[in-house]
């Protein structure tokens, strides 16, 4: 597993190449708009490629439709607390694309962005953005920008994740929350009054 240290860009590899049980990474110094990791959890919904953000409550303050891993790379289930990694904007070696807002749930899965060619938010990958709602992905969760973004700054380590592979498929909620995603060439990227985070050197335990 390796840290690109050239500008500090987060390098995060599948889940099915990590290999070592302790790697030096860098990580985003977040300026938090939320430090509570018991203020909201988040639910990862498999069967209908869901992502909710629940608060203490239990009342949804965020849902989405997300991309999970493909058949042949699934995201596992389970409950994990939010790892300590976070990227602003990493970049996947393998592919050669980028994606916004990462967030670590455990090892080498992610919550982030849906990918863009490059740092230009222009750049935003359209069949990526279209594929939302499916579960084609390499077993990290992406999301729209927006999504990552608010996950980014309000979700810190130690935050629940229930990623849930038995719900009952529900296409009333799939339908709604399709119809609420924009057109690609009619979303607006996110703005970001946030400073730009500084990186700073973080040892992920992977066993």
């Amino acid at each position: 597993v390796a840290a690109g240290k050239c500008n500090c860009e987060l390098v995060v590899p599948d889940p099915e190449d990590i290999t070592f049980l302790e790697a030096e990474k860098f990580t985003s110094k977040v300026d938090y708009d939320n430090t509570d990791p018991n203020r909201y959890s988040i639910e990862i919904d498999l069967v209908n490629q869901v992502i909710t953000v629940y608060d203490q409550s239990g009342n949804a303050v965020l849902q989405s439709l997300c991309t999970t891993g493909s058949d042949k790379t699934p995201t596992g289930s389970g409950k994990f607390r939010l790892g300590d990694l976070k990227e602003r904007f990493g970049y996947f070696v393998a592919y050669g694309e980028y994606a916004q807002y990462w967030t670590q749930v455990v090892r080498g899965v992610y919550i982030h962005s849906v990918m863009y060619k490059s740092k230009k938010l222009s750049s935003m990958s359209k069949s990526a953005y279209k594929n939302l709602g499916k579960n084609v992905s390499h077993g990290c969760v992406r999301v729209l920008p927006h999504v990552a973004q608010w996950i980014y700054y309000n979700c810190p380590p130690g935050t629940l994740c229930n990623i849930v592979k038995n719900k009952a498929a529900n296409p009333y909620l799939v339908s709604r929350l399709k119809s609420a995603i924009p057109d690609y060439s009619s979303y607006q990227q996110p703005s970001d009054s946030h400073a730009t985070p500084s990186e700073v050197p973080a040892t992920v335990k992977l066993n």
